[in-house]
């Protein structure tokens, strides 16, 4: 290969940000790093609409979603609904309440990346409508991270629960007509899932 072709590639490559150019040459850019975590994301995806798939043939009555934790937000990837049944929706621009909805909450125990969010979502200014304390949202945050998920009741009946997926995602569920003696269920769903 010619010395100008190589030149021209390794110009090319740098645009691109695959490598870098410094003092002493080239070395390996951001590029590649972010291909790779992209790559994960989508089979950390794909992964997860399976899971809701089996979830909706079990419980066809519930709403199910899979969030992701971001330091912008938490914010539903993947939905699927009773009156879309079996179709994953890939929502846009669609957040979940910090400190508020049980998939935000539980993201808040279990995710990697709490304290950007945190950060950016302080409790002070996000969290005390809902909790009487910080303490008390601590409490809460390692009941999460020793049962793997967070449940509540849901208005009117029913109920509301997020489980712990992987890296910075859960799995939510709400269902009016169901109770917490479905949890179990779901649980095995996702683990199942793990092995």
């Amino acid at each position: 290969m010619k010395l100008t072709t190589c030149y021209n590639l390794l110009r090319s490559l740098a645009l691109r940000g695959y490598v870098l150019h410094g003092t002493n040459g080239y070395t390996i850019g951001p590029a590649p790093e972010e291909l790779v975590r992209n790559e994960r994301r989508k089979k950390l995806f794909r992964r997860g609409a399976a899971v809701l798939k089996k979830l909706a043939a079990r419980y066809p009555d519930a709403i199910l979603t899979l969030s992701e934790l971001t330091p912008g937000g938490v914010t539903c990837r993947l939905r699927i609904s009773p009156d879309r049944p079996g179709e994953i929706q890939r929502p846009i621009d669609q957040f979940f309440s910090p400190y508020a909805a049980v998939s935000a909450v539980c993201l808040q125990a279990m995710a990697e990346n709490t304290a950007a969010f945190e950060e950016n979502f302080p409790f002070a200014e996000y969290g005390s409508r809902n909790y009487a304390s910080l303490r008390d949202f601590r409490k809460e945050q390692q009941c999460i991270r020793k049962q793997g998920y967070f449940c509540r009741t849901a208005e009117p009946d029913g109920i509301a629960a997020a489980f712990y997926f992987s890296g910075n995602c859960v799995i939510g569920f709400r269902d009016a007509t169901a109770d917490k003696n479905v949890l179990s269920g779901i649980l095995k769903i996702i683990m199942k899932d793990e092995r």
